[in-house]
């Protein structure tokens, strides 16, 4: 009898997954049911936009986590409500006949950001899992029987899996209104995806957003934006949120009574709320756009040479109250760095300490002395460290439409003081030096060496030893014709 009920509980959680995507456990070995008392179930909630994608997404959920990348291209899916209740096990048990088991207390969760929720220490048994009806999807994902621990079917193929999954994973799909408002987004000017920057300069981003036909009567209309942690706001310029007729002609919003903004207590979430004031207002303007711009910074945790995205989202329920949550693009803004390492010439494994540089866009200014690269109001000085190298960091590189990758600029370093070793002075460089920075050019394989020699030789005197024995013998012939002239003077007067 155990036998057959151990043969019901397999082919039970293989039904109940049938129709949900699910993805693979975290175990790695195999383990019998008996190894743990508790389990998970982890969903992670799918955003699409398309008839098509949503009939072509149909992998089937095995309860195993899917690391293949296939469902990389799906946006996840926040704002969605779960709810999980424990079941009592019956041998006749379906979703419509599933009755409560009072002995597990009801839990609700609602996906963030990322699209995902976790049921946690969940105690060994059957479980309903319910998807809460939402304005932002067509048709919630119908209620799904899930069994913890699950039986794998990786295992039939692969003995070396675990027998039994206890931490399972669900993907189900929805399919989202997709046939409203529109939202984009720009770096630094309108329609570009990639831009570069110095680390604490300001520079602007520019979402768009559609006005939809009965905007005056919409429940709601709000802009977010959060912010990487790599970038910082700079509340030193104040947002500027107009609105675009489709001839383009323009007009621009007031805050407070237009709309709302905040930028949460991060100082990252921002969010512009559109007010019934701007709601009406918007629909002077429908079929055209809303126009928000807003400044950041790049601030020091950046990597250099690498993308830095930033997202905006608009959401929008309508009179009907059919919400749109559609997401604009990934622009990324980025920045650089340049390492040079500061050697002595007659011996390029001897490293030197304590040489002193400048940095300059222009070779006219490095020659100059002028207009070097500024961090925090003074010029950029970099200094050679124990081991040599100088690095100079958060510099913009490639110009906009450059990616990350593909962008390079060209800098020239001026040695403003040279180093010193065993109490020896190094000779400083008198001609500036071009360097090149772009993705790479911070790292130490890829180093600019500059080599310094001493100042260990006297100089002569100006012309040479020679000139000056000519000289003395000139002088010393001049004064005896001197001599010889005033004493024949003498002898004439006598």
């Amino acid at each position: 009898m155990k036998k057959v009920k151990k043969i019901y509980a397999w082919l039970l959680s293989f039904v109940m997954l049938a129709s949900v995507l699910a993805v693979t456990g975290i175990r790695t070995e195999a383990a019998d049911p008996a190894d743990s008392e508790t389990g998970s179930i982890t969903v992670h909630k799918l955003r699409v936009e398309t008839n098509e994608e949503y009939e072509t997404l149909t992998k089937r959920g095995d309860g195993n986590e899917i690391t293949d990348g296939t469902l990389d291209r799906y946006e996840p899916l926040e704002g969605i409500t779960f709810t999980l209740i424990k079941v009592q096990e019956t041998d006749d048990l379906t979703v419509e006949n599933a009755q409560p088991d009072s002995s597990f207390a009801q839990r609700q969760l609602t996906t963030g950001v990322d699209g995902v929720i976790t049921f946690d220490e969940l105690p060994l048994g059957v479980y309903k899992l319910t998807e809460e009806e939402s304005p932002a999807v067509k048709e919630a994902m119908e209620p799904v029987l899930i069994q913890v621990p699950t039986y794998n079917q990786v295992y039939k193929k692969d003995p070396s899996q675990p027998e039994f999954i206890y931490d399972i994973h669900v993907y189900p799909k929805n399919l989202v209104n997709s046939d409203g408002p529109d939202i984009d987004k720009a770096v630094k000017v309108e329609d570009n995806q990639h831009a570069s920057a110095d680390i604490g300069e300001s520079f602007p981003w520019i979402i768009s957003t559609d006005i939809p036909e009965g905007i005056e009567n919409g429940q709601h209309y709000i802009i977010t934006d959060t912010l990487d942690s790599r970038l910082d706001y700079d509340s030193e310029v104040t947002p500027v949120v107009k609105m675009r007729a489709e001839g383009g002609s323009e007009t621009q919003l007031t805050a407070d009574t237009d709309y709302a903004f905040s930028t949460g207590d991060s100082g990252r979430d921002l969010t512009w709320t559109m007010t019934s004031t701007g709601l009406t207002k918007l629909a002077g303007a429908v079929n055209g756009k809303v126009i928000i711009t807003f400044n950041t910074k790049i601030n020091g945790t950046a990597e250099m040479g690498t993308a830095i995205e930033n997202q905006a989202k608009l959401d929008y329920l309508n009179q009907a109250g059919e919400q749109y949550v559609p997401r604009s693009p990934k622009p990324e803004v980025h920045t650089g760095g340049v390492r040079i390492k500061k050697v002595d010439k007659e011996n390029p494994e001897t490293v030197l300490q304590g040489a002193e540089f400048k940095i300059y866009t222009s070779e006219a200014d490095a020659k100059a002395g002028t207009n070097a690269v500024q961090r925090e109001g003074k010029d950029y000085v970099a200094t050679s460290g124990a081991d040599g190298f100088a690095v100079f960091t958060g510099l913009e590189y490639g110009v906009n439409g450059q990616s990350a990758t593909e962008g390079s600029s060209e800098y020239w370093i001026v040695e403003t003081k040279a180093p010193t070793k065993d109490g020896e002075q190094y000779n400083r460089l008198k001609d500036p030096v071009k360097v090149t920075v772009n993705a790479t050019s911070h790292q130490d394989e890829n180093a600019i060496e500059i080599r310094n020699s001493k100042d260990g030789f006297e100089l002569p005197f100006t012309g040479g030893i020679g000139r000056i024995i000519f000289m003395a013998a000139g002088l010393a012939l001049i004064g005896a014709a001197i001599v010889v002239m005033r004493r024949g003077g003498k002898k004439e007067k006598n």
